[in-house]
């Protein structure tokens, strides 16, 4: 038999590491892939966020539908530090008729010499090395050193997409998704087990689990995953959404008439004996408060207002009410239509056109069903419609007076060399430019953060944002108008203007009421 090796931490395992394994098992024709997961890698320190165990546990359910994948557990039976070479040993003994291959990345092909008794991990196993995209990893020159030291066999096998563990957690602890990141089973898990996140998160998470119903709460987990897909897509903080997703049926476990002095307390006006099914929601913003210690009021009233909407609903609310709507685990028989509305919206001017629709779905099923609709949904349906047909007409009137506007929002703060150029007769990309320099990194963001939240509250909202991260050119996209905030350096490079400058199109704006 043919057993390929992959080792790691795999904290937490992720598709790159599946891919790695893919890889050499097609290309070798591998019998077999063990994923053998690290007790204390002899390179790096663990960060914190997940228990050996655990970490074992989500390297099985990876393993789950791999043909020739399994997860082994040797390493973290042993003591002290796990080393390649006594871990090919004991395989060795165990298969000693089995060729043995070592599946490892490019950097650890380069830093082989330095490991523990590299000659014996080259005699034990022929070495699979996964190259590095883009760029010369070194790889052929660090596969002919090992060969002529150690005598050792190298295979080098084309790239496959990098990931790594670093990124996942993080992504974890930003409130951000890492859906394809990680199998779906993986995933599940790490929101079960509220792992790489705060105490907060694991605290109410265990809470979650000891008071809900089983389906109850991997309903609850749906929704988490969910709301933080969609706040990374519409700009909202996902953090913020999984804390309200989390805690949105806390009080779904109590008696109705619990529930009613809930929701008394927190101001609401529902009939318990009509709106028994909705109860939970104002009950369950009290009881985050008062049992939970939450004092966001924005996760109390997205939390509050998840069943019936409101008039003047934020961003946050529509997305844990979308949330609750569209989770993985749902299956009534529009769910696939709405999901594919909301999912695929790209700024939040297209997500709530979507959330209307969504909404005339739902009264329209209620009404079917010969039940009444709540006031507060109607409300809230109408407030939608209202609100995107603003915004479509302001987008629709962008003119000079709102360029200059926005050229004034960014004076204010400090910008640089503001101009606006009209590009209508140029490109069909845009109408309007507006391009502009930030003294350095921070600036540039300050000014996109200023322009972003001002522009708001003018009714004009960004359908995208690129460049933000990085912070020396950051693009704004209200759609007929793009905003460039540049790092001077990079404004120089590029010299944008000169694409679109006839010396007749541009405004320059130098000072408050002065555009020339």
């Amino acid at each position: 038999m043919k057993i390929g090796i992959l080792g790691g931490s795999f904290h937490p395992i992720h598709n790159g590491h599946l891919d790695m394994a893919r890889s050499a098992r097609d290309a070798l024709g591998l019998d077999e892939v063990i994923l053998m997961v690290d007790r204390i890698p002899p390179h790096k320190e663990l960060a914190q966020g997940a228990t050996s165990e655990q970490r074992y546990t989500m390297v099985q359910l990876a393993c789950e539908g791999e043909v020739g994948f399994t997860a082994s557990d040797w390493e973290l039976n042993q003591t002290g530090t796990s080393y390649t070479a006594l871990t090919l040993m004991h395989l060795k003994e165990e298969h000693p008729q089995d060729q043995l291959f070592f599946i490892m990345g490019s950097d650890m092909l380069r830093s082989l010499t330095s490991w523990y008794h590299p000659e014996i991990v080259c005699e034990k196993a022929h070495l699979v090395c996964i190259c590095r995209a883009g760029q010369d990893g070194g790889e052929a020159e660090a596969a002919k050193q090992v060969t002529e030291l150690f005598g050792a066999k190298v295979t080098l096998l084309p790239p496959v997409r990098e990931l790594s563990s670093t990124e996942i957690r993080n992504r974890l602890a930003g409130g951000r998704p890492i859906s394809g990141l990680v199998p779906k089973a993986v995933e599940r898990y790490i929101y079960e087990q509220s792992l790489y996140t705060n105490e907060q998160l694991v605290t109410l998470t265990e809470a979650m689990r000891d008071t809900l119903k089983p389906s109850r709460f991997q309903h609850v987990l749906g929704v988490e995953m969910t709301a933080v897909q969609l706040a990374d897509i519409l700009g909202a903080d996902g953090r913020k959404a999984r804390l309200a997703a989390l805690l949105h049926d806390c009080a779904k476990y109590l008696s109705v008439t619990e529930q009613a002095i809930l929701a008394k307390r927190d101001g609401s006006t529902l009939d318990p004996e009509k709106d028994d099914m909705i109860l939970h929601a104002p009950a369950g913003a009290t009881l985050a408060r008062e049992q939970y210690g939450i004092t966001d009021d924005e996760v109390l009233e997205a939390i509050r207002y998840h069943t019936t909407g409101t008039e003047g609903m934020t961003l946050l609310d529509e997305i844990i009410w979308a949330a609750d709507l569209i989770e993985p685990g749902r299956d009534y028989p529009s769910v696939e239509k709405h999901r594919a509305l909301l999912l695929s919206a790209s700024d939040p001017i297209s997500f709530e056109k979507g959330l209307l629709l969504v909404f005339d779905d739902n009264i329209c099923y209620i009404q079917s069903r010969g039940n009444g609709i709540n006031p507060a949904t109607l409300r809230a349906r109408d407030y939608l419609e209202r609100k995107t047909t603003a915004k479509e007409t302001y987008m629709e009137t962008l003119n000079k007076e709102t360029i200059l506007q926005l050229c004034k929002i960014l004076y204010d703060k400090k910008a640089l060399d503001i101009r606006a150029i009209e590009v209508t007769d140029k490109t069909i990309i845009a109408d309007w430019f507006i391009v502009c320099s930030g003294r350095g990194v921070p600036q540039v963001k300050a000014l996109s953060d200023e322009l972003e939240e001002k522009a708001a509250e003018m009714g004009l909202i960004p359908r995208r944002k690129e460049g933000y991260q990085e912070g020396r050119w950051i693009v704004l996209d209200f759609g007929d108008l793009l905003v460039h905030l540049f790092h001077p350096e990079e404004r120089t490079y590029y010299n944008l203007e000169r694409l679109w400058d006839d010396g007749q199109n541009v405004i320059t704006y130098t000072e408050e009421g002065d555009a020339k």
